[in-house]
C-alpha cells in the first residue's frame, strides 16, 4: 500500500503529485531559458546589423591606416588632443589590452584588416574583431575564432566607434595642416 503524505492543509500529496510539480517547473524554467535566448539573439542580430552598415566607414578607416603604415607615417603616440584616450592614459589608435579602446588591431605591426578590442588580461581571452563584413571573437593565445559575439562586445565596440573614427579622422586631417605650416615656414 502507498503511503500518502498529508500537506498542511490536509491534501494529498502522492509521489506522482511531486513529480509533476517538478516537470511542470522544469518546462517552466527551459521555457524562460528559450525565450531569453531568443532575446539575446535579437538583439545580437540588431548589433550585428549596426556595425554591418559601418562596413565602408570601416573599410575607409583601414584603408588610411594601411596607407599610413605603407608610407612609413606612425600613428600618434598621443590622442587625447584629438578626443580619443582614458583621460589619464592616451593611446595610438591601435587596440589595446589594457584601456580595450576601440582601435586597429595588430599592435601596429605592419597592415591591419580589422578594427576591434583587445580585451585581455581580467577582460577575458576573446578578442573583438570587425570589418563591418566579418565580426568574430578570436582567442589571445590559440587564435580560435568564434562567430557568436557577446552583445556587451558589440556593445562597446558601437558606444566608442564614432569616437575613434572622429578622433582618427582628426589625426589624418592633421597631417596636411602640418605640411602646410611647413609650406608658409619655408
Amino acid at each position: 500500500m502507498k503511503e500518502r503524505f498529508y500537506m498542511e492543509d490536509g491534501t494529498i500529496m502522492e509521489l506522482k503529485d511531486r513529480i509533476a510539480i517538478i516537470k511542470n517547473r522544469a518546462e517552466q524554467d527551459n521555457t524562460a531559458k528559450i525565450e531569453k535566448e531568443k532575446r539575446i539573439n535579437l538583439r545580437r542580430e540588431e548589433l550585428l546589423n549596426k556595425i554591418s552598415s559601418l562596413e565602408e566607414r570601416i573599410h575607409d578607416l583601414i584603408t588610411l591606416a594601411n596607407e599610413c603604415a605603407k608610407n612609413g607615417i606612425k600613428l600618434p603616440n598621443n590622442t587625447g588632443k584629438y578626443g580619443y584616450g582614458t583621460g589619464y592614459r592616451d593611446h595610438n589608435f591601435y587596440a589595446d589590452g589594457i584601456n580595450h579602446h576601440v582601435g586597429f588591431m595588430g599592435h601596429g605591426k605592419g597592415l591591419c584588416d580589422y578594427i576591434g578590442i583587445y580585451n585581455g588580461g581580467f577582460c577575458g581571452v576573446w578578442d573583438f574583431y570587425t570589418n563591418g563584413k566579418e565580426t568574430l571573437l578570436k582567442h589571445e593565445t590559440n587564435g580560435v575564432i568564434r562567430y557568436d559575439v557577446e552583445i556587451n562586445h558589440l556593445e562597446k565596440f558601437l558606444s566608442d566607434f564614432d569616437i575613434f573614427e572622429s578622433a582618427f579622422y582628426k589625426w589624418i586631417d592633421s597631417l596636411g595642416e602640418q605640411n602646410e605650416e611647413k609650406l608658409w615656414k619655408n
